[in-house]
């Protein structure tokens, strides 16, 4: 937590019972580890004075282009609509501001505990997450409070909270920092009725297969059950990516490193072929990537 860090909002009021904390707020993901592809343009089309000539890549911005008018639309006259049937209806901007109910969010958060359990059954992990950073002079009210969440792991504190000017449901949790104090975070959850309908699906499992497959899991929990470690799911499909990327730039790549024995999935394996059953999922392989 040495490296400073930049919050997108400042003095966002955490609440629980009696208890109320000023914090911080800056984005905990790390952009630069998930690159995305970029649109780009090389050259070679026609220009104004009927050349042809190709340059270095130039990344090519969004343009607010309307169709109807073949014009691109300036600042100033972009407008916003929301769908109703097969129409877009045009919203007045003030009004949008006014009937919305984000800004109370911006800057509190109202907490509630439930059952861990209940909330994770409830709600489905998304993608935002958000360190909360101690506001001067609220340093220790900030530790005791990290400290007493971080003791409650049967519990989950969540509430609404608006980032920007979205308002989602978020759960207060910690993380843990090597020889320092655990950092207090906000994970993003999402509601069921929020989610897309599920696919109706109705083949059933055939009798006593699921049961069988508790049996096995009791009998060996040793083998099957171990320690998460984090670094054992890295993406490796970045560092795939990322040999790609070094090799269109002239660099070199190290070679795939073989892949080594997994004794849990021997030992599912064994069982699934004595019981005639499909072959385990084979370990991903990692990719690691070396300038020259």
């Amino acid at each position: 937590m040495s490296t400073p860090m930049k919050t997108i909002r400042s003095g966002v009021m955490i609440t629980f019972g009696s208890i109320a904390l000023p914090v911080n707020v800056a984005s905990a993901r790390d952009s630069t580890k998930r690159e995305g592809n970029r649109t780009v343009c090389t050259g070679g089309l026609p220009t104004q004075d009927g050349r042809t000539d190709t340059h270095d890549p130039v990344a090519i911005k969004h343009q607010r282009h309307c169709e109807t008018c073949a014009v691109e639309v300036p600042e100033h006259k972009v407008q916003y609509a929301r769908p109703v049937g097969d129409r877009l209806v045009v919203i007045d901007r003030a009004a949008l501001a006014a009937a919305s109910k984000a800004e109370q969010y911006t800057r509190n958060v109202t907490l509630a505990a439930h059952p861990a359990p209940q909330v994770e059954l409830g709600t489905m992990a998304a993608e935002k997450v958000y360190y909360l950073l101690p506001t001067p002079g609220a340093e220790l009210a900030y530790a005791e409070l990290a400290g007493f969440i971080a003791s409650q792991p049967e519990l989950a504190f969540v509430g609404r909270y608006a980032p920007r000017t979205a308002v989602g449901l978020y759960r207060l949790t910690t993380i843990d920092v090597p020889k320092a104090q655990p950092v207090l975070v906000l994970v993003e959850r999402v509601l069921s009725d929020e989610l897309r309908a599920a696919p109706v699906l109705t083949v059933v499992p055939r009798e006593g297969r699921v049961e069988m497959a508790t049996r096995l899991l009791k009998a060996n929990r040793r083998a099957l059950v171990s320690k998460f470690v984090p670094a054992a799911y890295a993406d490796d499909t970045e560092a795939a990516v990322a040999q790609v990327v070094a090799a269109a730039a002239g660099l070199q790549s190290v070679p795939v490193a073989p892949v080594e024995a997994d004794p849990m999935l021997e030992a599912l394996q064994a069982h699934l072929d004595a019981q005639g059953g499909k072959k385990a999922p084979r370990k991903r392989r990692t990719v690691t990537v070396r300038s020259a």
